[in-house]
């Protein structure tokens, strides 16, 4: 049968025991030219129950039937429940076999590193290396299976060599801290009498005893010797260095992969024990100068680990990429900051993840974004778990998966795969893994912020004495909008639907914002400038998006007694704000004309000539002062049926039409002429120069000094 693709699902992957599982999977795959996709956890001793439900989306997402088995590692799990819930969800989703390790706890594993012969050999050590006839033994809780078969390794070795096994010579203890401290104190004040060495059931005990002894003035190994087990980091780093014995976890990790595919093949095995072990000797037995290149190679190994680390915590990853302001920004701070043992990373993201807080697991057709350094992304289905062309760049052959997620909130995963020489990563990556999720929240929440502001912004456009259109407030909207993207895909779109109609009800007015609404999507505005005009705006990664628009609105009007026009444009994310704003101002003769023909809105004859006179006028003269009070009166209407006599003649309120008179005089003179910009207000109709200030930055999106000093680098360009 070929093989492509074998799952491990593990705790944490930073442990001793951990990566040596992982060694020997590692091994078994090149052998057989396997992928292994490693789903690790972050939990830790305490995990709240939101963040749990964070950790194990992940698992409840996996498309397990890309796999074509799973290995399960319950021993990698810092807290037992935790693992309990892992393998609930394997045992519910799960299609393809499974191969359980070495837990004799809580499940029937089928593959086994047995622990007695190990600690048999590290006792034979101390009597046969160092003559030691008196020993005693701090072991693991009475009656617990792993500290038994020490227990019984260590009894083992002892009558092999012909000596008894007195009845205080096994202390039993916690794998922690209490049980060491208390027999330190015990051996120093003469409580209990001091034998030649003392073996620990695992290395904290065994650090903690020679501290403790050291506090009193005690030397190891001078005064007594110590050994521990598990050959971990923390033995390695002690001082004095910690003897200890390395379990064969690597060998059980390449006896699952054989055991997996011989499950996969219909093959029943009874449960493999390896009995294998690996003495690591340190000075803490009284050994000198041994295994001398392996444990300056570890050694090295250790100090780069540690360098990386403290080069890591001096870039302040988390201030700097917390710090961003959209999602292709936090990207390129990302990868600039990204931890040396990492060879290739991935984000892999919910394709709705920034708008809405989603604690379900992927669904089965649902669509994930694959992040790259510069902000895009990649679109492939979640069923596939790895993104498109996904390479294996090292010789280990595994890629871990880690969920990405805040308290319950689950935004998609992390993949990654360590660098070469490496079988897994530095405790750093879990902190990065951390720093990552928490980076990704606050953009979220900013996105948030973003929405009300959006809001507000939405609210200004109009004003809510006259309806009129705030031009000022609408460009800013626009160009917040613009400038606040979260994708360096995303373009800025605008559109402009012109409606005309013979139809002097609100009827086709009302059916074609019916048909806007149905039309647009989520990420775009739409607002209605006057009587006959609509703009639709907005950031998207849809070149097409307007063509479709346009064909869903013409499509839905097809039958309607109006006639439409469109024009369309998209401006690229970034642009400067010169530039945009100038492109606005280019589409805004379209956005309100100034005369709209009388066939389209009639106006009686006798009204006509005295409006285009008073138009000119206030064109010609801006700066005089104007009233509609006065000029309703020299027509013999109301101030009301003058004003819509007004707009009804030329598609535009009077007073907005004032206004935008003065503008366009105040621009002509701000771009053709040095006057101050004090006399520049009082020559457009301006008494109050703050006010003037005000009223154009509003109009242009534009102060007049800013305005005068662009318009002058245009015309020396």
């Amino acid at each position: 049968m070929k093989f492509g693709n074998i799952g491990v699902v593990a705790g944490s992957i930073f442990g001793t025991m951990a990566k040596e599982y992982l060694r020997g999977i590692s091994q078994a795959a090149k052998e057989k030219n396997l992928k292994v996709l490693v789903f690790a956890s972050l939990e830790s001793f305490e995990i709240e129950e939101d963040y749990e439900k964070g950790e194990l989306a992940l698992l409840e997402s996996v498309n397990y039937g890309v796999l074509d088995g799973i290995i399960f590692i319950p021993n990698s799990f810092t807290l037992r429940s935790f693992g309990d819930k892992v393998y609930e969800i394997l045992q519910k989703r799960c299609t393809v076999p499974i191969v359980i390790m070495d837990d004799v706890l809580t499940y029937q594993p089928d593959v086994i590193a047995d622990h007695e012969k190990a600690f048999a050999a590290l006792t034979s050590h101390m009597i046969e290396a160092h003559n030691c006839t008196d020993i005693v033994l701090i072991a693991g809780p009475e009656g617990e299976v792993l500290s038994e078969q020490r227990i019984s390794g260590f009894r083992n070795s002892l009558a092999e060599h012909g000596l008894s096994c007195a009845e205080d010579t096994i202390i039993y203890g916690d794998y922690w801290l209490n049980a060491p401290t208390s027999y330190a104190e015990k051996l120093v004040s003469g409580e209990i009498r001091k034998p030649q060495a003392v073996l620990c059931a695992n290395d904290i005990m065994a650090i903690t005893l020679a501290r403790a002894l050291a506090k009193k003035s005690w030397e190891v190994p001078q005064d007594l010797a110590i050994a521990g087990y598990d050959g971990t980091d923390y033995a390695f780093n002690s001082h004095p260095r910690i003897t200890s014995c390395l379990p064969a976890y690597a060998e059980a990790g390449h006896e699952a992969v054989q055991t997996l595919i011989a499950k996969i093949n219909g093959i029943k095995n009874e449960p493999q024990r390896i009995n294998a072990g690996k003495l690591i000797i340190g000075e803490s037995c009284g050994c000198l100068h041994c295994n001398l290149g392996e444990n300056a190679e570890r050694n090295h190994e250790l100090y780069y680990d540690s360098l990386f680390d403290e080069f890591y915590d001096n870039r302040n990853m988390l201030m700097r990429v917390a710090t961003a302001q959209s999602l292709s920004e936090f990207m390129r701070k990302l990868y600039r900051n990204m931890i040396p043992s990492v060879m290739i990373h991935k984000l892999c993201l919910r394709k709705n993840w920034l708008n809405e807080a989603i604690s379900s697991p992927l669904q089965e057709n649902e669509i994930l974004m694959e992040m790259q350094p510069d902000g895009s992304y990649i679109e492939f289905p979640a069923s596939s778990l790895l993104p498109p062309d996904y390479p294996i760049l090292n010789e280990n052959r595994l890629i871990f998966f880690t969920s990405l997620h805040f308290g319950m909130d689950f935004y998609g995963y992390s993949v990654a795969q360590s660098g070469e020489g490496k079988i897994t990563f530095e405790s750093v990556y879990r902190r990065f893994c951390h720093e990552v999720n928490v980076a990704l929240e606050e953009i979220r929440m900013r996105n948030r912020l973003k929405t009300s502001v959006y809001k507000m912004h939405l609210a200004s456009i109009r004003d809510p004495l006259s309806g009129s259109i705030d031009w000022g407030a609408l460009l800013n909207f626009m160009m917040w909008l613009s400038e606040n993207s979260q994708l360096s895909t995303e373009r800025f779109a605008i559109m402009l639907v012109f409606v005309k109609s013979r139809d002097s009800n609100s009827n086709i007015q009302l059916k074609v914002k019916k048909s806007i609404q149905n039309s647009i999507s989520k990420e775009l505005s739409y607002i209605r400038i006057n009587d006959s005009t609509y703009c639709i705006f907005g950031m998207t990664e849809n070149d097409k998006i307007l063509t479709m628009i346009e064909d869903s609105i013409s499509q839905e009007q097809q039958n309607e007694n109006c006639s439409l026009g469109f024009y369309h444009e998209y401006f690229k994310s970034g642009i400067s704000r010169e530039e945009f704003l100038s492109n606005m101002n280019r589409l805004r003769q379209m956005f309100e004309p100034k005369t709209i023909s009388e066939e389209l809105a009639p106006v009686h004859s006798r009204y006509v000539k005295m409006l285009k006179f008073i138009r000119k006028e206030i064109y010609e003269h801006p700066q005089a002062e104007y009233s509609k009070e006065s000029f309703a009166e020299s027509m013999y209407v109301s101030t009301m049926y003058f004003q819509k006599l007004y707009k009804q003649m030329f598609g535009i309120p009077f007073t907005r039409d004032l206004i935008e008179a003065r503008i366009a005089m105040a621009k002509e003179l701000l771009s053709e002429t040095n006057l101050p910009v004090a006399e520049v207000a009082e020559a457009c109709g301006y008494k109050n120069l703050p006010y003037f200030i005000r009223q154009f930055s509003h109009e242009t999106g534009d102060t007049p000094n800013h305005f005068r000093k662009h318009k002058r680098s245009e015309n020396t360009d």
